[in-house]
């Protein structure tokens, strides 16, 4: 009989399928008077609806009770001494609950690194926009130095402005795809996580082994993405004098990029 996941005291009699915890009669209630908890759903606890989970070996007639590690299925007694003769053999039930407790471990931390993503998209978005203001502000410094030195400094200011343009743009594409990845990431762990809700409550030993072991791959194959780390922009720039004609390549500036 389980225990209150919640109280640990009372004994456990219903399983939200929201929280994924027990609960006894008392905190259920309190549970559905919460507002943000208001509308969770709940059904008999895990442990009796894992209980359910009968599956039964047709061609010796027998409940299913161990797991062959070596061909990975569910076998009875007669089956350890027949078709599986001499394989390692595991208790059913505990394989089952250690392989769910993995995945669904592993979901968790990938649901709080994408978390922890989401919440970066904010400030790297606001470091866009004061790399943007940073590069009009140049801009227009490049563009009247420009002005003022005419022909002589037309090559150097190409040069320049296409340097500010290109890292500019590949700073902002690097940010968008780095949100884009991050939303499809997010996505698929939202659809891999409620493919594993439905797995658990699968009553057939064999089924439920079967979609384990597609779902394993999936989650393992999850790949949070890496924040990119934007570098800033600035422009130092010189006085014109005497070395103007030595020093005409630098006198629009020189752009340095640094981390935000």
């Amino acid at each position: 009989m389980d225990t209150c996941e919640i109280c640990t005291k009372d004994i456990g009699k219903d399983y939200c399928t929201d929280c994924e915890q027990i609960y006894c009669d008392n905190c259920k209630i309190m549970h559905l008077r919460m507002k943000s908890s208001h509308n969770h759903k709940f059904r008999s606890s895990q442990c009796e609806d894992q209980k359910n989970q009968v599956s039964y070996c047709d061609k010796h007639n027998s409940n299913y009770i161990y797991l062959c590690e070596k061909c990975d299925v569910p076998a009875c007694r007669l089956c350890t001494e027949s078709i599986h003769q001499g394989h390692s053999m595991a208790n059913l039930s505990s394989s089952i609950a250690d392989k769910t407790e993995k995945l669904q471990k592993i979901l968790k931390t990938n649901s709080n690194e994408i978390r922890e993503m989401q919440n970066l998209t904010s400030k790297l978005q606001n470091e866009i926009a004061d790399l943007n203001k940073n590069c009009r502000t140049i801009k227009n410094v490049v563009s009247e130095r420009s002005r003022l030195l005419q022909s002589k400094l037309s090559k150097a200011f190409s040069v320049q402005w296409d340097r500010i343009f290109q890292h500019e743009r590949a700073e902002e594409t690097n940010v968008a795809i780095f949100i884009r990845n991050v939303n499809e990431c997010s996505r698929k762990i939202e659809e891999l996580t409620e493919l594993h809700k439905k797995v658990k409550s699968e009553r057939d030993i064999t089924h439920l082994i079967q979609s384990l072991q597609s779902l394993e791959p999936k989650i393992m194959n999850i790949k949070i993405p890496k924040a990119p780390t934007i570098s800033n922009i600035k422009l130092v720039t010189e006085s014109m004098n005497e070395k103007f004609d030595a020093k005409l390549n630098a006198l629009l500036g020189t752009i340095t990029f640094e981390p935000m």
